[in-house]
């Protein structure tokens, strides 16, 4: 009998440690996800500020050796045309013009008789407004928020210079 009151109170105590420790699991599981969504969350903006990065680097490329080429007015380039459009100009393969953040890329460009502009317009996804200004503040000094899109400016400095000639087919003429 005294063995049987032993046992059982062996029994309720495994019973109480059992509950005990899955209180305590359950009890820490939001802060435990919290953080893996939090490190989630910063490797997908990593990811979009690094394909923001090349598109803008590929697009500035692009406008440089084509300038003349480009149609006045505004020419706006998205989707399969964005990545056909830049692949040649140091887009990746297959890159797709939506970031890990799930923004649409489109590149907007201006051109006047007097001078060329562009940008990359990221558009959906919809992200917060913390988060636009999170990505904002990653992207850097060309990055805005303008309600709920991105503008990313593309610095042109010296788009008509002969220097940066690349297709210069007479040698003679190239810088």
């Amino acid at each position: 009998s005294r063995r049987g009151h032993i046992l059982h109170q062996q029994r309720g105590s495994f019973l109480f440690q059992s509950l005990l420790a899955l209180g305590v699991i359950f009890a820490f599981i939001p802060f435990l996800s919290r953080g893996l969504s939090e490190r989630n969350l910063d490797a997908r903006m990593y990811s979009a500020t690094r394909q923001i990065d090349v598109a803008q680097t590929a697009a500035r490329i692009f406008i440089r050796e084509n300038a003349k080429n480009i149609p006045y007015d505004t020419t706006i380039v998205s989707g399969d045309d964005f990545s056909d459009l830049l692949e040649p100009y140091g887009l990746p393969l297959g890159f797709v013009a939506r970031t890990a953040m799930g923004q649409d890329i489109a590149l907007v460009i201006h051109k006047t008789p007097d001078s060329i502009s562009a940008y990359l317009e990221l558009t959906g996804g919809g992200l917060s407004g913390i988060q636009i200004a999170e990505m904002v503040r990653r992207i850097g000094f060309y990055g805005v928020a303008s309600d709920d899109k991105i503008l990313v400016g593309i610095g042109l400095a010296g788009v008509y210079s002969d220097v940066v000639r690349r297709n210069e087919p007479d040698l003679d003429n190239s810088g």
